[in-house]
């Protein structure tokens, strides 16, 4: 579920904005904006001024949640989604974004799911989204469904659901805010396989761990939800490359199948991330058990 808003320009006014504008209007509310990359966590926006047709998340340091996307046509109108579930920051921001846009292109109303509304209603519809999420996280999210957060992809764990059940709407958003922001909070590198394509039409996948990168590593391996899931049946082979760092010059020391990398592995001693994830951290111990490999 999500809440779709359109900001239509006056083709006879058209102010043609970009990436300057979506700084400015971020900087009102202290957000940070990025894409997001085929495993859908956060990277950095490298493009230039023209952003139009770019997939934009802007979102919240102070609270890490889901954030909102950004879009603008080809004809400089934008388009907002804010996703269920949403945080309570979520929410708030995404409208206050709206009503900040609609102020600098001097415009009075916005479409909101195809109904046109004045900037004025604003607050009404915040307190609808506010009471449509509480039902949502209350009663919709289930173990192992996948919320994708503004910085990386985040599989619902057993605990987070029992917790939930023993509290009350409004202490149950309190509690999924404060859930996405512990997971997301800590820079992590989301590990993500490469796909290569072998002579004989076939593929294999590839994950990378570099020495001292704490990681996001799967427990099992996967085509992450933006990848194209057809390739699934053409890999043949998946694997693990480690990276070794001697004196600041990055070098492989092993390249192992995936399988055989978590034998050498004692899962338990590595800290959770999310019931499909764990965090690695690649260490001169497990470097050497994998050259005596």
């Amino acid at each position: 579920m999500s809440i779709l808003v359109d900001i239509k320009q006056n083709p006879k006014n058209l102010k043609k904005i970009g990436l300057k504008f979506i700084k400015k209007i971020a900087a009102t509310e202290n957000l940070c904006f990025g894409v997001l990359n085929e495993a859908c966590s956060f990277d950095e926006y490298e493009g230039g001024e023209d952003i139009r047709n770019q997939l934009l998340i802007l979102f919240s340091r102070k609270s890490y949640g889901r954030g909102m996307s950004l879009t603008i046509d080809d004809n400089y109108n934008l388009e907002l989604v804010l996703n269920f579930p949403a945080t309570q920051t979520d929410i708030n921001n995404f409208y206050k974004i709206i009503k900040n846009i609609c102020k600098k292109l001097k415009t009075e109303t916005f479409l909101q799911e195809e109904t046109k509304y004045k900037v004025d209603k604003i607050e009404e519809l915040r307190e609808e989204a506010i009471i449509g999420n509480q039902d949502f996280i209350k009663n919709i999210i289930k173990e192992e469904t996948t919320i994708f957060g503004c910085m990386y992809p985040i599989t619902i764990e057993e605990e987070f659901i029992t917790k939930i059940k023993t509290l009350s709407k409004e202490q149950a958003v309190q509690y999924f805010e404060s859930y996405l922001h512990e997971k997301q909070k800590e820079d992590y590198y989301y590990a993500k396989p490469m796909i290569y394509q072998k002579e004989n039409g076939k593929s294999f996948a590839k994950y990378v761990l570099t020495e001292g990168v704490p990681s996001i590593f799967p427990l099992k391996y996967y085509l992450p939800f933006r990848y194209n899931q057809n390739l699934l049946n053409d890999i043949e082979e998946w694997s693990v490359a480690i990276v070794e760092n001697n004196n600041n010059n990055l070098e492989l020391a092993a390249d192992i199948p995936f399988e055989d990398f978590y034998k050498l592995l004692d899962v338990k001693s590595f800290a959770k991330f999310d019931a499909t994830h764990i965090i690695i951290t690649v260490d001169k111990e497990l470097l050497q058990k994998l050259k005596n490999s």
